[in-house]
């Protein structure tokens, strides 16, 4: 999948060829009229079709590709602001009330321009929410379902990039950086602070447990070997 740079030159020179498309169709010349008694009483319905489009009033077809083309347009410029699931486009094109087949017509033509791919979209949620918010596997997998992606799509991705290893590593950084302020509480409430708000992020609770607990007794070896209060501000 496209970089955020490339996607949105991507996104720009897609829109400036509907742009240019648009304003093509804008200044076509007006259908010729069909002539008068071209057609006979039985072929009337045929007739009134062709006047029809001869007066001005479009088909079906300029219709649809009219819609198609607006669909478009307004897909493209929500990924202009950043990537999207296949469900979180069908979910606006539904909302603006976008005739179902045209929208599956547009859904199409944005997996063809490769600017949809819940594999690529899922592998960077993963990498920057474990990253930035210390998300666990579980929580992430919850995540990307409720943006539409299969729950296959997203189990591969956290299982690519988060193994057993890097979640501990992850949550030992989380505990490190609320211990401070935890323990002013006490140790008892320290605990129970910690150990939620690794449940918030979705860590098994055997590893938080594991992981809070180891923490504490370590600030508390080093408090009484220096004889200070745990509780009081230091290092940690």
């Amino acid at each position: 999948m496209p970089d955020d740079a490339e996607r949105g030159a991507r996104v720009a020179a897609l829109q400036d060829r509907l742009a240019e498309l648009t304003a093509r169709q804008s200044t076509a010349p007006a259908p010729v009229p069909t002539p008068a008694g071209g057609r006979s009483r039985r072929g009337s319905s045929d007739g009134d079709s062709a006047q029809g489009r001869g007066s001005g009033r479009p088909d079906r077809d300029d219709d649809t590709r009219r819609a198609e083309s607006a669909a478009l347009d307004y897909c493209l410029r929500v990924l202009a602001v950043s990537p999207r699931t296949q469900a979180q486009l069908e979910q606006r094109l539904a909302r603006r009330e976008v005739p179902a087949e045209v929208a599956r017509t547009v859904i199409e033509r944005l997996h063809g321009m490769r600017l949809i791919d819940d594999g690529a979209y899922a592998a960077d949620y993963v990498r920057a929410k474990h990253r930035d918010r210390g998300l666990a596997g579980s929580a992430l997998r919850r995540e990307l379902r409720r943006q539409g992606v299969d729950p296959a799509v997203a189990a591969a991705a956290v299982g690519d990039q988060i193994d057993r290893g890097a979640e501990r590593d992850r949550a030992e950084a989380l505990v490190r950086a609320r211990m401070t302020s935890a323990l002013r509480a006490g140790p008892v409430a320290a605990r129970r602070r910690l150990l939620a708000a690794l449940d918030r992020r979705g860590y098994p609770a055997e590893l938080a447990i594991a992981v809070v607990d180891e923490a504490l007794g370590a600030v508390a070896v080093a408090g009484s070997g220096s004889g200070a209060d745990p509780a009081d501000d230091g290092p940690f």
